[in-house]
């Protein structure tokens, strides 16, 4: 292990800019032989995941989600110009858990949510950054070549671990994805009487949910829940031309004729299987109260 030129570590190149961490480049297998993947290859069709030998070249990740405060700046200057959807006070309905609101100072270091695919990929231009691909995502979520089967390690209480699972009625956990799965919800009472927070929490709130640490002990926050978070790959099977070779560099997905985006770890309204740092989301490209964006930038 390690021998070969392709699967040593590649550092990077310059120190990493201020809120990023540094993902030295290297090689690891892509995916989950243990477990089953969502394909859209045929509707609802569950398939195998099955691993590939994937090489990465060194990148930067943020630290952090971005903020709905990080996301007021930018409207502010005008480097980010949209229309975003608006937090209600009303939690029954879907708008109750996004983050952002008009007024200033408030949720200011809330991960923003409620943004769609381009949304996010405007953000992270702005800021001079862009999105991470899925094979980056997955490398940093799973500790490198570590490919643990969680963000935080082998635990699986994730109740315990990260912000997931929280608006779910336990009522709903009769269904047969929760039988299949053996899910289990971190809260037991609808969201007119939460037992925890409804909807994500400040991205700067303490986390056993850590990942890709580097030397000094500044690591990932929230790969494994909070909020999911949009990558930049087009949605393909893994039986797709993008993803063959031998090994596969540096590989992303094509958006273009796309019909779903993937989107990538679990969130605070999702599964608690979905914080597996190999399971992939399929997403329209629609705004979600459960989808938010994390930043990388090429070396």
């Amino acid at each position: 292990a390690g021998a070969h030129p392709s699967a040593r570590a590649i550092p990077c190149p310059r120190a990493a800019p201020p809120d990023m961490l540094c993902i030295p480049g290297g090689a690891f297998a892509l995916g989950d032989p243990t477990f089953a993947g969502l394909s859209r290859g045929q509707e609802d069709e569950t398939v195998p995941l099955p691993e590939r030998l994937v090489v990465l070249s060194p990148y930067f990740l943020d630290e952090r989600e971005v903020t709905v405060g990080t996301v007021r700046s930018l409207l502010a200057s005008g480097a980010f110009k949209a229309s975003l959807v608006e937090r209600s006070d009303d939690v029954s309905k879907e708008r109750g858990a996004c983050t952002y609101t008009a007024a200033p100072g408030a949720f200011e270091s809330h991960p923003i949510n409620c943004i769609t695919a381009l949304e996010a990929e405007q953000i992270c231009a702005a800021l001079g950054k862009r999105l991470p691909s899925e094979a980056e995502w997955e490398f940093a979520a799973a500790n490198r070549t570590s490919e643990t089967q969680f963000p935080w390690g082998a635990s699986e209480d994730y109740c315990a671990m990260s912000v997931i699972s929280r608006s779910r009625s336990i009522l709903e956990a009769s269904d047969s994805s929760d039988l299949l799965f053996g899910a289990s919800f971190c809260r037991t009472q609808p969201p007119s009487a939460p037992t925890k927070p409804w909807g994500p929490v400040p991205v700067t709130s303490e986390t056993m949910d850590r990942s890709a640490c580097d030397d000094s002990g500044r690591c990932l926050a929230f790969m494994g829940g909070n909020v999911a978070e949009w990558v930049a790959d087009g949605f393909a099977s893994y039986d797709a031309p993008c993803w063959q070779g031998f090994p596969l560099r540096d590989p992303k997905c094509p958006t273009q004729g796309a019909t779903y985006r993937v989107v990538r770890g679990g969130s605070w309204s999702s599964y608690g299987y979905e914080s597996r740092a190999h399971w992939r989301q399929v997403h329209t490209a629609k705004a979600s109260p459960s989808v938010g964006v994390r930043c990388a930038a090429s070396m």
